[in-house]
C-alpha cells in the first residue's frame, strides 16, 4: 500500500502463542497470553519461520529490526507461559539478506540450533549449542554457504549448498559438524 519508500509502513502487531493441544477427552483451555509480541507500526520488522526441535521440547526464531540494525535469535521451551530467551544479538551491518536466509533449524538430536550468519563477511552456517549457550562457525573459508539443506539422523553431518570451489557456481556439500570438513557431492559447476 506504500506509493513511495518514505510513506509510513503500517505493519500490523504480531504475537506468538504457544498452546498445549488438549487430548480428545478434554476441551481446549483458555487462550494463554502470547510468549512474544511486536507492536507493529512504522518500522521494518521481520520474523523468521519458527523452527521446532524434533521432540517438540523447544523452538527457535530470529527477528530483524532494520531501522535499529538489530538481529536477534530467540530460543523457547514448549510452555505456554514461558517467554523465549533472547540468546544472540547482533547490531550493525549483518548482510543484505537477513531473516529469510538465517532460517534457524534444530539438529535432529535437538542439542544445536544451526543458522546462517555473515560474521566473517561470508554467509555461512553457525551452531548455537543449547547446553553451553555458545556460538561457533561450522565452516571456514571465503565462500558463501547460506543454504542449509538438512542433517543426517545422528546430527553429525550437515548438508549445505556452497560456492567453495568456484565463486560463480554452487555445489552440494556434506559437512562434518565436529570439524567442518567438507566433501563435494556434485560436480564442481553443477549450477550457477
Amino acid at each position: 500500500p506504500r506509493e513511495v519508500s518514505d510513506d509510513k509502513r503500517t505493519q500490523q502487531p504480531l504475537a506468538l502463542y504457544i498452546r498445549q493441544v488438549p487430548d480428545a477427552a478434554n476441551a481446549p483451555r483458555k487462550q494463554p497470553a502470547p510468549v512474544f509480541t511486536q507492536a507493529g507500526g512504522d518500522g521494518w520488522f521481520e520474523l523468521s519461520p519458527v523452527a521446532w526441535a524434533r521432540d517438540g521440547s523447544r523452538y527457535a526464531f530470529t527477528t530483524w529490526e532494520r531501522e535499529k540494525e538489530l538481529l536477534r535469535l530467540y530460543i523457547g521451551v514448549a510452555d505456554e507461559n514461558a517467554k523465549p530467551e533472547m540468546v544472540l544479538e547482533r547490531r550493525g551491518d549483518v548482510g543484505h539478506e537477513v531473516v529469510n536466509v538465517l532460517n534457524p533449524r534444530f539438529t535432529p538430536d535437538g542439542k544445536t540450533v544451526v543458522l546462517t550468519l555473515g560474521e566473517a563477511g561470508w554467509r555461512q552456517p553457525y551452531a548455537w549449542d543449547i547446553a553451553t549457550k555458545s556460538l561457533r562457525p561450522l565452516l571456514k573459508g571465503d565462500f558463501e554457504a547460506h543454504q542449509v539443506l538438512g542433517f543426517t539422523p545422528d546430527s553429525k553431518t550437515l548438508f549445505v549448498v556452497a560456492n567453495k570451489d568456484d565463486l560463480a557456481a554452487m555445489n552440494l556439500y556434506r559437512v562434518n559438524m565436529a570439524d567442518g570438513a567438507m566433501q563435494a557431492l556434485g560436480a564442481a559447476v553443477d549450477y550457477h
